[in-house]
């Protein structure tokens, strides 16, 4: 039974297409009679508003109905309603929005008082109707695929029986399109019935993740490693620092950022808590070779990588304790040559701050019933008190010292002070191509902060170069090298921030005025309390670093299935300091004269540092891959050798020449004196065995055998191994029709080492120390330091169990994770008895920290039209807490 759809007054009447035939008829004669009827003026007026974006016609034409008197007449077999569009109108003619809404469609409109009938017209380009299903290679239905005219936005979407129907005019392109499949293109000519089959896109299958030593196939991963790709979440974020783009970025990565300073602002990092009582850094690792977030242009990432349970680990041994975060940079990409800019403009202001008590008469009464609630007198007088309101009456009236009110009666408020907004800017040029042979990526960058807080400011400035060669087809050679240079001005900040200089900062102070620097003026405060501004103006100075990291590489792909890696990496890193005080006192403005005097040249001193420290690493592997028929077997082996060694010299020197003279040879006394070296080496023998049956069942051991100079050499080695395994339970034939894209368990457990302790704790050390000799004080040697050669490595066990799921054509995508991680013979210093003198105790093997979680990330991503989205959102839940110390962990009753 056909069915005639009529609108009217909001309601569907579906009449049966069997009634009595006059009536039929009748209809279509009065139809065809408002085809020779021009459009009456009401309908010319008409205007409407829409915005709407993958609806059905028959949605728009109820929208229209809705903000106007007019009905639709229409039969369904005529007119396509279920075509999908997106339409976006504001306030106009309702007769231009249907021209577009049948635009190329054959479909005409005739208006008679307040009816719009819709019908066929005939044309030599006839609209061709297209039906069909969708499937994927297995061949299971696949809803939700949108089917779209190419170049238009009109399409559908197939049914939940991946079904379809769309009228397409002659000679247009249907395109189908899904997330995690292949886009599929069909040109069409007649009616016909086209039947698709997606294939997944293997970008995605294939997509591979950074891991230790190499990479992986991200549906092949048994441990719990998470990704970032920096350049989609991250490229708009103006950073002076990569670590603070972590943040919420991945599930049990806590960062906490303790200082907006410039050149301090780098985040502490924590991967599944707080792992032990020493060095809790997660390894940080750039193509390889180990630094810090500060040494790393945020604009020279590519992805990130971050290993965070045992078994993903292991292969570091010794390093991968507190988990690893493995940063990729950028490489060229093949095609012409090109050079582009990004600069990067930020309005930096101060956020949070707390609201200090400004008006110095209601803080003198405050001060007075704080010490009242104590049992103590009154801090400032009656006489004073009023002395500061008459004042505030008329604050540009001269005092008898010549200043005006508001700066002899100051009522000052510090933060408001202290804390500037400021422009930071940041200007980045790159070179990048690649050929058959040739991958080069060259890089500059130049950041200026000038901070929020007057001379914290820095100039930093980095240089990348990233090049690979291809010598032969089986031999490719390359080097990276990048470094940075920076410049930074120094004062006593940290002191005010710190110290006992930011508690004290009452608003009778002013700040500055005419050059001089103003101190406390009510006569009952505190002289020691501070002026900020005079504490960072009475001293200067400025920080200087320098860091060069140079890595040559090779890989050799031997007898088809071997790939050889050699690489040898090189840094330096210098860092110079100066400091230097001047000659500024501070003045009372409400009794005109020099209060604190400056600083004498007798007691102006200076002091210079100067720190350089080296590091070479040494690494050679031999990879292995194969597959025979239904199985794939993976395995690596490698070799590791580091060293690091530095110096660094402190001098200071105590009575100056003259306040102009800044060079330490112009100051007469030498102060002070210190200087140190050190150096540290490790060697480590390490593989990893993989195996997968039908990318089904996957296993993985992983192990590392290290050894350091920090321990003894009884116990100088340690060996970590690691075991996980996963089950793609979506790849077995009774999963066959389920909602499942993708489901996997994995279950890991491994064993980590940690050395992150001085270089020489286990040796008995000397350090300087004076003596009574006959009369006098004199300088020599003693041990400082008690020796413990029994020390060993610290043991970190991890047990993770997780889950990894995809739905609705891997639009939804989550991973759950549980673990377990326990560390055991942390290294601590017991406290001694006074009777030990001036001894450092030995450390020890004693304290044990556990960390239990669960870890939730979901993540959706779509498409509409030529537009994709995502949205992500995790959680993550830590207990941490220290079961070991001084023996096992004793509860008492009702504590």
């Amino acid at each position: 039974m056909k069915l005639i759809s009529i609108r009217k007054m909001k309601k569907r009447i579906n009449v049966p297409a069997n009634v009595k035939m006059g009536r039929i008829c009748a209809i279509w004669l009065f139809c065809i009679a408002l085809q020779a009827v021009s459009i009456p003026i009401l309908a010319q007026s008409a205007k409407i508003t829409l915005r709407l974006k993958n609806v059905t016609v028959e949605e728009v034409l109820t929208s229209i109905e809705n903000q106007t008197e007019y009905r639709f007449l229409y039969n369904k077999d005529i007119v396509d309603v279920s075509r999908i569009v997106s339409i976006s109108v504001k306030n106009e003619l309702m007769t231009l929005v249907l021209d577009k809404l049948f635009k190329g469609e054959g479909v005409s409109y005739t208006i008679e008082k307040r009816q719009i009938v819709l019908n066929k017209v005939s044309s030599q380009q006839q609209d061709n109707k297209v039906t069909g299903k969708v499937v994927d290679e297995s061949g299971e239905t696949l809803p939700g695929v949108t089917v779209m005219i190419e170049g238009v936005t009109q399409g559908t979407i197939t049914g939940i029986d991946g079904n379809y129907q769309l009228q397409v005019p002659e000679g247009s392109t249907l395109k189908f399109t899904s997330i995690g499949y292949t886009t599929y293109t069909q040109k069409i000519t007649r009616p016909m019935t086209l039947n698709v089959t997606m294939k997944e896109d293997s970008k995605q299958l294939d997509e591979v993740v950074v891991v230790g030593y190499g990479t992986q196939k991200k549906i092949n991963l048994t441990g719990a490693v998470s990704t970032i790709d920096v350049e989609k979440e991250l490229d708009s974020r103006p950073l002076t620092n990569l670590s603070m783009a972590l943040s919420g970025m991945s599930a049990g990565v806590q960062t906490l950022q303790l200082s907006g300073k410039p050149n301090s602002d780098m985040a502490t990092i924590r991967i599944r808590g707080v792992g032990t009582l020493n060095n809790s850094n997660p390894l940080v690792l750039v193509d390889g070779m180990e630094l810090s977030f500060n040494d790393i242009n945020p604009n020279d990432v590519a992805s990130i990588s971050i290993l965070k349970d045992a078994a993903s680990c292991a292969i570091y041994g010794n390093r991968g304790a507190n988990g690893v975060i493995m940063i990729t940079t950028k490489e060229g990409k093949k095609g012409k040559t090109s050079v582009n800019y990004s600069g990067k403009f930020s309005l930096n202001k101060p956020s949070n701050l707390i609201q200090l008590v400004s008006n110095s008469a209601d803080y003198f009464e405050l001060m007075n019933e704080s010490a009242r609630n104590i049992g103590q007198s009154d801090i400032f007088s009656q006489n004073t008190i009023n002395e500061w309101r008459e004042a505030e009456k008329n604050p540009n009236e001269l005092t008898e010292s010549g200043y005006p009110n508001y700066v002899a009666y100051p009522n000052t408020d510090w933060y408001k002070e202290l804390f500037q907004n400021k422009i930071m800017s940041e200007h980045t040029i790159s070179v990048v191509g690649a050929s058959d042979n040739v991958n080069y990526n060259f890089s500059g960058s130049f950041l200026d902060n000038p901070g929020l807080v007057q001379n914290t400011g820095l100039r930093k400035y980095y240089i990348r170069s990233n090049i690979t060669v291809k010598v032969k087809d089986w031999l490719q050679i390359g080097n990276r090298s990048h470094g940075y240079h920076t410049d930074q001005d120094r004062n006593e900040v940290d002191a005010f921030t710190g110290g006992i200089h930011g508690q004290k900062l009452p608003p009778d102070i002013y700040p500055e005025y005419d050059g001089k620097l103003g101190l406390p003026e009510a006569v009952e405060e505190d002289p020691t309390s501070s002026n900020p501004l005079h504490l960072l103006a009475s001293s200067g100075g400025s920080f200087k670093y320098e860091q060069l990291n140079t890595s040559m590489f090779a890989d050799a792909t031997i007898l088809k299935d071997f790939v050889y890696h050699v690489e040898f990496d090189y840094m330096r890193y210098r860092h110079d300091a100066d400091w230097l005080s001047k000659q500024i006192g501070r003045y009372s403005f409400r009794r005109g004269k020099l209060v604190e005097q400056p600083t004498t040249l007798e007691n102006m001193s200076k002091a210079v540092y100067s720190e350089e420290s080296k590091r070479w690493r040494f690494v050679q592997t031999l990879d292995w891959t194969r597959s025979f028929g239904k199985h794939d077997l993976g395995a690596l082996v490698g070799y590791e050798a580091i060293r690091n060694w530095g110096f660094n010299t402190d001098m200071a020197k105590q009575g100056a020449a003259d306040a102009s003279l800044t060079d330490l040879s112009t100051y007469t006394e030498l102060s002070n004196i210190t200087g140190t070296t050190w150096e540290n080496t490790s060697r480590s023998f390490f593989g990893r065995l993989t195996y997968a049956y039908k990318s089904r069942y996957l296993f993985e051991v992983n192990a590392r055998y290290d050894g350091s100079s920090r321990f003894a050499p009884e116990s100088r080695w340690g060996f970590f191994p690691s075991f996980s395994g996963g089950w793609r339970v979506s790849e077995e034939s009774f999963m066959q029709g389920s909602p499942f894209d993708n489901l996997k368990i994995r279950l890991s457990w491994g064993k980590l080492g940690n050395n992150s302790i001085g270089d020489y704790e286990w040796q008995a050390t000397y350090s300087g120390s004076n003596y009574i000799f006959g009369d006098k004080l004199t300088s020599g040697l003693a041990q400082t330091v008690i020796a413990n050669q029994k020390l060993r490595w610290e043991s970190v066990t991890q047990t993770n169990i997780g889950l990894d799921f995809a739905i609705l054509n891997n639009r939804l995508v989550g991973e759950f994770d549980i673990y377990n991680k326990v560390t055991d013979g942390i290294l601590y210093r017991p406290g001694v008895y006074a009777t030990m003198g001036n001894k450092t105790p030995a450390r020890q093997n004693y304290a044990e920290v556990t960390n239990k979680g669960v870890e939730f990330t979901l993540n959706w991503n779509d498409r509409v039209d030529e537009w994709s989205y995502s949205f992500s959102g995790n959680f993550s839940y830590n207990k941490n807490l220290v079961s070991k110390f001084k023996g096992a962990l004793k509860k008492r009753l009702g504590v």
